[in-house]
């Protein structure tokens, strides 16, 4: 009988101890217009600094001081985005169809090896209608070099 290569024992030892193994690449992951595979844009939570979001986690819905509701939304850069005048929209989409979309035009805060940028809306037409339902919080950054790029992860709002 001959013994199983080294490293199979070693990743069957995981599987059966139940380590979990590197997080999947999400294919839409950092996006970059030449189809690059360095992650380009990260989007995010956050009014202060930037908080990563994970597929499925609850959101506050915001009720904000002009009678309007939002979630707040963030993103985090690499460093090969030009971080002056930075266009950005927000969109906000659920069972596939857009909620809204809100755009700005930034210059990005430099974060260790990040640019980032907090505080962003997106916008919600109706809480009642999304409160506990899955939807997508997509953030898409156009540098002023032409470089675009973009990141998409769905929550869920909760008042």
């Amino acid at each position: 009988m001959t013994s199983p290569p080294p490293g199979l024992v070693g990743l069957l030892s995981l599987l059966v101890l139940g380590c979990p193994g590197p997080a999947p690449v999400r294919p839409d992951a950092g996006h970059l217009d030449d189809g690059g595979a360095v992650p380009l844009v990260e989007v995010g939570t956050g009014i202060d600094q930037f908080l990563p979001l994970v597929e499925g986690q609850e959101v506050t819905i915001i009720h904000g001081p002009q009678g309007g509701y939002h979630v707040w939304t963030a993103l985090r850069a690499n460093a090969s985005v030009d971080p002056k005048q930075a266009e950005v929209t927000v969109r906000l989409k659920l069972d596939g169809g857009e909620l809204s979309h809100n755009g700005y035009r930034l210059n990005l805060v430099s974060a260790g090896a990040y640019y980032e940028w907090y505080a962003m809306q997106a916008l919600i037409p109706d809480p009642a209608a999304v409160a506990g339902q899955l939807v997508c919080v997509r953030v898409e950054l156009t540098d002023s070099t032409g470089l675009t790029g973009f990141d998409e992860r769905c929550v869920i709002p909760r008042p």
